[in-house]
């Protein structure tokens, strides 16, 4: 009874981890890593999706706002068996578009305004945040495994 409610909520189940290597370049248009699988007790992956996110924050305080943006995704249908204390390691390379801010194609067009630009962002506590977000299918499980990885894009 206690196995069948550890694996339905996923419990002793599936841990997943992401690593991506060095700073991505934003004209490169893809995000290449490698996803770590490991588990407690044997368990089946239905499909995987992975998505490169975009976290846009203008504002302080209770002003603040903050949009999430879809850059790319990925979706990676495929059976996976993970046994007891193995770990599975799956190659990706999410494709991603990254759109530039009216203010930032502003900034990149006129030389004397992209100084007033950066302090107006500064002003204004403009700021971007990149991560991966990878999210596994889990075979009998209510709660699907997922990992949250931040890189830095220049």
């Amino acid at each position: 009874m206690i196995d069948s409610l550890k694996k339905v909520l996923g419990i002793e189940g599936l841990k997943m981890d992401v690593s991506i290597e060095g700073k991505i370049d934003k004209n490169a248009g893809k995000v290449v890593g490698v996803i770590k699988l490991t588990t407690l007790r044997d368990t089946q992956v239905s499909g995987i999706t992975i998505k490169v996110m975009e976290k846009y924050k203008r504002g302080r305080g209770k002003n603040q706002l903050v949009n999430e943006y879809v850059m790319g995704i990925k979706q990676l249908k495929q059976h996976i068996s993970v046994k007891k204390n193995e770990e599975k390691f799956l190659d990706f390379e999410v494709p991603f578009q990254y759109v530039k801010s009216e203010m930032d194609q502003w900034q990149d067009q006129n030389f004397i305004m992209k100084g007033l630009i950066s302090v107006a962002k500064k002003v204004k506590g403009v700021s971007s945040e990149f991560y991966v977000l990878a999210e596994a299918q889990e075979v009998g499980t209510k709660l699907s495994p997922h990992v949250i990885k931040p890189f830095i894009m220049e």
